[in-house]
């Protein structure tokens, strides 16, 4: 006699609890810069990390902000942001985002 045991696993998607760590800068050329951050601990995620959202603009045009979807769910991500001016200061910031 065989006994079937069923059990569903319901995990809830939410959204990350903050912004990816350690976002920094590892190169700078005249027209492009290159970022890193370290991906969220699993605990932190919310669900599955599905892409990132990199958002930056020139310091001194906050309305003119750029947005790139990016997916890559390596422990620590890269991204190189290119068409950037030439001795002009740029915000930047990054979020996680899942399914949900």
């Amino acid at each position: 006699m065989i006994d079937l045991i069923y059990f569903y696993l319901h995990i809830k998607i939410s959204v990350p609890l903050h912004p990816p760590p350690n976002l920094r800068i590892g190169f700078i050329n005249g027209t492009s810069a290159n970022i890193h951050w370290d991906s969220l601990k699993p605990v932190d995620q919310g669900g599955f990390v599905t892409n990132y959202k990199i958002m930056y603009h020139p310091l001194s045009s906050p309305d003119s902000h750029r947005i790139i979807d990016y997916s890559n769910n390596q422990s620590s991500i890269s991204y190189t942001l290119t068409n950037l001016d030439g001795y002009t200061n740029y915000s930047c910031s990054i979020s996680a985002c899942t399914s949900r």
